[in-house]
């Protein structure tokens, strides 16, 4: 078996067979769950939301030097997540909080480059009187043609206007850090 393990991963053989290196006893930080994946894509989009609709209101465009402000946005997001949740120690809380601001920076990046400028936030449709949803702009809906149409209903989580006029939607994605 150990020579089956050098052959798959000579790496993995160095570490247990050479260095002797043993697997921890207990977790790492990064394995302690503080807040799930989806309670913190609830964070990034409220820090998105709060920040984009700030400088909008302000008549800014986001740029780098905005990053003090988002970053000081995300820290009340965790705040209030946190007045509900405890954290299982502050070094787990450090850790979340650096890897969401990293998210946030990614963001924050990508909206500097953007053509285009915010005009309404997190709006919703075809919902009706439902509890969930704040705003509803009724159904859209989509004509294939030949009579076949469909609705739909979402959340879309802003609309921005093209210097041409045309409108761009945004759906933030918060499952990883790639480019938007």
């Amino acid at each position: 078996s150990r020579l089956e393990m050098l052959a798959a991963s000579p790496y993995e053989f160095f570490l247990k067979y050479v260095l002797g290196a043993r697997p921890l006893e207990e977790p790492a930080l990064d394995d302690v769950l503080w807040i799930d994946r989806r309670k913190q894509g609830t964070i990034l989009h409220d820090t998105f939301q709060a920040s984009m609709e700030s400088l909008h209101d302000r008549g800014e465009t986001p740029t780098p030097e905005h990053e003090p402000e988002l970053i000081e946005e995300l820290g009340r997001q965790i705040e209030a997540v946190r007045d509900q949740i405890e954290p299982p120690s502050e070094a787990v809380a450090k850790a979340m909080k650096s890897r969401l601001a990293e998210d946030a920076r990614v963001f924050l990046r990508s909206e500097a480059r953007a053509e285009s400028q915010p005009h309404k936030f997190e709006l919703g449709f075809g919902f009706g009187d439902s509890p969930y949803r704040d705003s509803d702009h009724g159904p859209a809906t989509i004509d294939l043609g030949n009579g076949v149409e469909f609705e739909l209903r979402g959340q879309i989580d802003r609309i921005d206007r093209a210097g041409s006029g045309e409108l761009v939607l945004w759906d933030y994605k918060t499952g990883s850090k790639g480019p938007y």
